[in-house]
């Protein structure tokens, strides 16, 4: 079974494939697609800005280091001698403490006074408007219904090394979460990005099934934050590098000229998925 938003990984590739790309029915025009390119070198721009030059992070987590090792130091120094016999024994360390935690501070308020002066400057209001006009283009050429929902997509690139296919994990995470647009008519199921329409008949959707494995994504798209209210049920956790992981997920199964394919979407997406397809949900598979 194929999944539609698996990508085969080539190194050399310009533009990568899904191995659903045959259930594409729209894309957008090329002046689009070149406006969406310049829009993205606009914000890899941006967010260069707000970036600490290397040398200053480096020194920023020296700074860091040496002030945590410093006060550390010093709590097991005075656990055996008081204060006055410490200092006499490591004079070094009170006098370039209070040094070490003021660079720390300098660079770390450096860098938020920059971030904020350039995410509050005009150029971020005008990319503002530049992404709500892009958006706007793009639902236009696509046909995509303002009634359409926002929903989260799991995609992930894979190998294929003697004849079995493995899922190339990056920065932790398995899959990169992307939000498409569902919606449907009488016949079709549709999932759209900014860029492309997957259309899907409902005659050839099978089955709609909970997962229950955890698995890892790499971003949040959701307004509200995955720990608030309307999203805690579903236990999502993260960890230092900024994966989400969650307990379960739903797989979507169709069935297209005697070939089965199938749609991720994490467990918080299941109940407008299946209100959309009006499949009955199979509760509780577990995956090994």
């Amino acid at each position: 079974m194929k999944n539609i938003f698996a990508v085969r990984y080539q190194k050399e590739a310009e533009k990568v494939h899904p191995d659903g790309e045959h259930f594409i029915t729209r894309r957008i025009d090329e002046q689009q697609s070149t406006d969406i390119d310049e829009f993205d070198h606009k914000i890899k721009a941006l967010n260069s800005k707000v970036k600490l030059p290397i040398w200053l992070l480096v020194i920023y987590y020296v700074m860091m280091f040496l002030s945590v090792t410093f006060i550390m130091a010093i709590i097991g120094a005075l656990q055996e001698v008081n204060l006055t016999t410490s200092f006499t024994r490591a004079p070094w360390i009170y006098i370039a403490l209070p040094f070490t935690i003021l660079g720390w501070a300098a660079i770390a308020i450096y860098k938020r006074t920059n971030t904020k002066k350039v995410t509050q400057g005009s150029e971020v209001k005008d990319l503002q408007k530049e992404a709500e006009q892009i958006i706007q283009n793009s639902r236009e050429q696509l046909g995509i219904p303002d009634s359409a929902h926002k929903v989260d997509t799991l995609h992930y690139f894979y190998e294929e090394k003697d004849g079995k296919m493995k899922m190339r994990q990056g920065l932790g995470a398995q899959y990169f979460n992307i939000e498409m647009n569902a919606y449907i008519d009488e016949d079709n199921f549709y999932l759209a990005d900014l860029t492309r329409v997957f259309t899907f008949s409902k005659k050839d959707l099978v089955s709609l099934s909970k997962i229950k494995k955890t698995v890892s994504m790499d971003v949040w798209n959701k307004k509200e934050t995955f720990n608030s209210s309307k999203y805690i049920e579903f236990r999502i956790k993260t960890n230092s590098t900024g994966s989400l992981f969650i307990r379960s997920y739903y797989e979507l199964i169709l069935k297209h000229n005697d070939e089965q394919f199938s749609v991720l979407f994490p467990a918080y997406e299941g109940q407008i998925i299946q209100e959309l397809t009006a499949l009955s949900i199979v509760e509780d598979k577990i995956e090994e």
